[in-house]
């Protein structure tokens, strides 16, 4: 739950920033449990993701190589720290090897739509808006 809080809020701050990337790595992580925390930032120009609070970024972009839909992502729900979900205005992905490889899916494959604003998983069933 505080990975997925965190990410919201860093989400939300990053609106403010411009290019590729976080523009500072100024982080000065907390000790203890937050010091390993991961955080994912899904922005309008790919996926941002630290192992260590913010320290280290690595940054996720569609490629010719992988399935990523779109860099303008939309929205990002965690399953857990190798799975996760975005969705873009082009479609929408799955990682479940923390971004090594991803599955994408768009109209094409059954979506009622390929701009999708919000996921949501409950008792197994992936909800998209």
């Amino acid at each position: 739950m505080k990975r997925i809080f965190l990410a919201i809020i860093i989400s939300i701050l990053t609106l403010q920033i411009i290019g590729c990337g976080l523009t500072s790595k100024d982080t000065n992580p907390q000790q203890g449990e937050f010091a390993k925390l991961n955080v994912y930032v899904a922005s309008g120009s790919g996926l941002a993701y630290s192992k260590n609070s913010g320290s280290s970024w690595e940054h996720y972009m569609k490629t010719k190589t992988n399935n990523i839909p779109d860099n303008h992502l939309n929205t990002l729900y965690i399953v857990d720290e190798k799975t996760f979900w975005i969705g873009t205005d082009k479609g929408l992905a799955v990682t479940t090897d923390n971004a090594k490889t991803w599955e994408s899916y768009t109209i094409n494959d059954g979506l009622g739509g390929n701009s999708i604003q919000d996921i949501l998983l409950n008792n197994n069933i992936l909800y998209v808006g």
